[in-house]
This record gives C-alpha cells, sequence and structure tokens, in this order.
C-alpha cells in the first residue's frame, strides 16, 4: 500500500491540485477524482480486515482541514497491519478528539495536517492534544502541509513524511508492544 498511496496517489493528488490551483482543471474535475478515489479507499478499507484487534488507532484532521483521503490512506495503512483503525473524519475541534480518545481508549492516534488555515491555532491544538494523552498512547502526525517550523513547534511521538514511514514505525511499536507483554 506504501507504493501505491506514497508515489502513484499522492503524486496524482499533487498534480490534480497544481493544476486546479493553476487554473488548468476545473473544480468538478478535481472534485470527481477524489470521488473515485473515495471509492477505492472503502474498497481497499473492506479487503484490509483488522486481524489483531488488540491495536486500535483513531485519527482525523483538525479544524479548517477538510482534506479527506489521506486521512483515510493512513486508515487503510493501519488496517492492512492489522490495526483496528478508524478515521474521525476532517475539520475536527481537539475536544472532538479527546472525547474519542476517553471513549475508545486506543494505541495510537494520528493526525493528518494536508492544511493549515492559523499555523499557531494548528500548534496549540496539536500540543493540546500532547498533553492530554498517556504517554503509552503515540501521536503520529504528517502531512503535505506540516513544514519544518510547524515541526519544531508541535509536540508529538513521530512525524512520518509518507506512509512507509508510517508502516516502518508500526512494525517497530507492534514488536516492542508484543516483547513488553
Amino acid at each position: 500500500l506504501s507504493s501505491l498511496f506514497d508515489d502513484i496517489l499522492g503524486v496524482v493528488f499533487a498534480t490534480i491540485g497544481n493544476e486546479w490551483q493553476c487554473g488548468n482543471l476545473d473544480i468538478h474535475k478535481e472534485r470527481q477524482a477524489c470521488q473515485m478515489c473515495r471509492r477505492v479507499m472503502d474498497r481497499l478499507r473492506q479487503l484490509a480486515k483488522a486481524n489483531n484487534p488488540r491495536f486500535t488507532a483513531i485519527g482525523g484532521t483538525l479544524v479548517e482541514d477538510h482534506y479527506e483521503l489521506p486521512t483515510l490512506m493512513i486508515e487503510v495503512a493501519l488496517r492492512d497491519q492489522g490495526w483496528n483503525a478508524m478515521s474521525l473524519g476532517t475539520n475536527l475541534p481537539v475536544a472532538a478528539f479527546c472525547q474519542a480518545i476517553d471513549e475508545h481508549c486506543p494505541d495510537l492516534v494520528w493526525l493528518s495536517v494536508s492544511h493549515v488555515a492559523d499555523p499557531n491555532q494548528l500548534v496549540q491544538s496539536v500540543n493540546e492534544l500532547w498533553d492530554q494523552l498517556d504517554r503509552k498512547v503515540p501521536l503520529i502526525v504528517g502531512g503535505r502541509a506540516l513544514t519544518e517550523e510547524l515541526r519544531r513547534e508541535i509536540r508529538c511521538t513521530v512525524h512520518c513524511d509518507n506512509i512507509g514511514q508510517l508502516e516502518d514505525f508500526l512494525q517497530s511499536y507492534q514488536r516492542n508492544r508484543s516483547g513488553s507483554e
């Protein structure tokens, strides 16, 4: 999946986004491509059944970030690694994440950052979420809008630039958790 997501879909949607921003592609074409990809993600999610439900994960995007495909890719990648993963959706306030954490008691939380309307608000929100998490629960943050400056200011367990790095982290995490129990 990392090759499909990182090398194909990521590149295709970056190109589509650039073409749309430059005025070379109508918005309905961009939305149509997103809908087709959403259907593919739904099918991949069905195929990637969680085979180790003791590992649970939740995630999504924070307020003002409406990009759904990256968080769905993360959910599918986690499920492909055996996790019981659920994307909470997009454009969520930190309070919603905290409520979901209390409700689901996840082993891992992820944030996808594809759009940043207010960098200071993002830093504050991510750090607030970090402060709410049990230190045994990793917070993984990644996405195309996560600049070096933002990385320096936010608190998290790990930054992932792509799905391949996420898969590497998950394998290490599962090995360490399985060995310590």
